[in-house]
């Protein structure tokens, strides 16, 4: 790691690592990779650490994203990373291709037998490497081959990834929803077929290789959430944020432990009628409906919207959001009658002050549609049912959790109501395959669809 970064110091910020290739290592390597030229060099041995990247990022700015793993790595003594712009030969290199055994393979072994791989991820909200081919192989090689995946930014990017984590940015996992190997691209289009077809030949095929990653990528932007938020000590606006990124990721248990701890603290130091105490009471009242404790969230979400109803207005956004929850909680009791008069509320509100498509907005339009449905109103709710899934479609990805679930909605309306029995099973796959992208083959959700 020294001799990196002296290596990057001498080149100009702003060059790719592909100008760096041509101005700054063909020139001085004779022919050779540049291990080659320096074989014998103490900064040339066998690699500890395989780097996955993308030539079109700032060079200096990648190997710096690299270099900050030496502060876990007790400074980096005895650390020798596999760069392939340094370790593989630039001027035979060219776009020829290697086949899908090659791929499927040699260098599924290879990545596997580093034991670690250092993922450069810029920029955070939409990041290089969850649209290239290489890089998406490379992370799949890692995980399947059992080698530690290191996700790396920079610190810049580090920087505006904490601030957008501290408001709420759903970016990454907008982004991430729309991560499908099957799109990912390569400057060799041969080269990206034949990983195509090593994908398709995968076990799981397609599908499992996208949920594979799609996991992984939540596990690092979990553990990213706790690093800011999750400590004892850490700020209660933070660990709000990470509270609410748990919940999104299927972790209620977890969820629920942070949303007592800032509902506490809040309250503690704002007073248990403060707005925002009211507002992370509010969420915590919805992780207890997912956990099927009804009967304690209740009264602690009847208490927010009737307190923020009185200080804010009943127009106020954390009002309408503390209204839908408390609907979705009287839904899930049974208590159907309310339930609808507060969607059917919100989604007036919404789509007045979002649009008629924002997911905030088709969110209650679902949950409406699925409650006439189990009151006999199927004339109703299935123009509500269409409405919630093209719109979840137009605006998020498809392995979003949103639209697992109209799909799955479509699935049972199709199959109960319409007796279409070939379009239900189609849809119903179609929900098991997003909901299985988005919490695994095992969560709850999935298991449900699947059955």
């Amino acid at each position: 790691l020294a001799h990196l970064r002296e290596f990057a110091a001498a080149v100009p910020r702003g060059l790719t690592t592909k100008e760096v290739v041509e101005l700054h290592i063909k020139p001085v390597t004779d022919g050779l990779s540049y291990t080659q030229q320096h074989e014998g060099a103490p900064f040339v041995a066998p690699a500890t650490h395989f780097v996955s990247h993308v030539w079109g990022y700032d060079f200096r700015e990648m190997v710096e994203a690299v270099l900050s793993m030496s502060e876990d790595e007790g400074g980096g003594e005895g650390v020798f990373v596999w760069l392939d712009v340094l370790t593989v030969n630039q001027h035979k290199a060219s776009d020829n291709a290697y086949d899908k055994d090659w791929w499927a393979n040699t260098f599924k072994k290879a990545v596997a037998a580093f034991g670690h791989t250092v993922l450069v991820m810029m920029p955070w909200e939409d990041p290089a490497p969850l649209k290239r081919s290489w890089c998406l192989w490379e992370i799949l090689a890692t995980l399947e081959g059992g080698a530690a995946l290191d996700v790396r930014l920079h610190a810049r990017e580090k920087d505006r990834l904490a601030a957008a984590l501290r408001q709420n940015d759903d970016s990454v996992a907008l982004n991430m929803s729309k991560l499908d190997v099957a799109k990912a691209e390569a400057w060799s289009k041969e080269d990206q077929a034949n990983i195509l077809a090593a994908a398709r030949a995968s076990q799981g095929g397609i599908l499992g290789v996208n949920a594979s990653i799609l996991a992984e990528m939540r596990n690092w932007l979990a553990r990213t959430g706790r690093e800011l938020g999750g400590g004892t000590d850490a700020d209660l606006n933070d660990a709000f944020r990470v509270a609410h990124l748990l919940k999104d990721q299927g972790n209620q248990a977890e969820a629920e432990r942070m949303f007592r701890r800032v509902v506490d603290g809040k309250a503690a130091t704002m007073g248990a009628t403060h707005p925002e105490t009211l507002i992370a009471t509010s969420s915590l009242a919805t992780v207890l409906k997912e956990l099927h404790k009804l009967e304690e969230a209740e009264p602690l979400s009847r208490h927010v919207v009737k307190e923020l109803t009185a200080q804010l207005g009943s127009a106020n956004a954390e009002t309408i959001t503390a209204s839908n929850n408390l609907a979705l909680l009287l839904h899930a009791k049974g208590e159907l009658d309310e339930a609808e008069a507060l969607y059917r509320d919100v989604i007036a509100r919404r789509k007045f002050g979002l649009g008629r498509n924002d997911p905030a907005t088709l969110s209650p339009v679902n949950n409406l549609a699925v409650l006439l449905k189990s009151k006999g109103d199927n004339a109703a709710a299935m123009p509500l049912l269409r409405w919630a899934h093209e719109g979840y479609l137009e605006t998020l990805g498809h392995a979003h959790p949103k639209v697992g679930q109209s799909y799955y909605n479509l699935a049972v309306f199709m199959q109960e109501i319409e007796g279409d029995s070939a379009t239900a099973a189609e849809l119903m796959r179609k929900a098991v395959d997003t909901y299985t992208l988005c919490y695994g083959a095992d969560n709850s959700e999935t298991q449900m669809a699947r059955t």
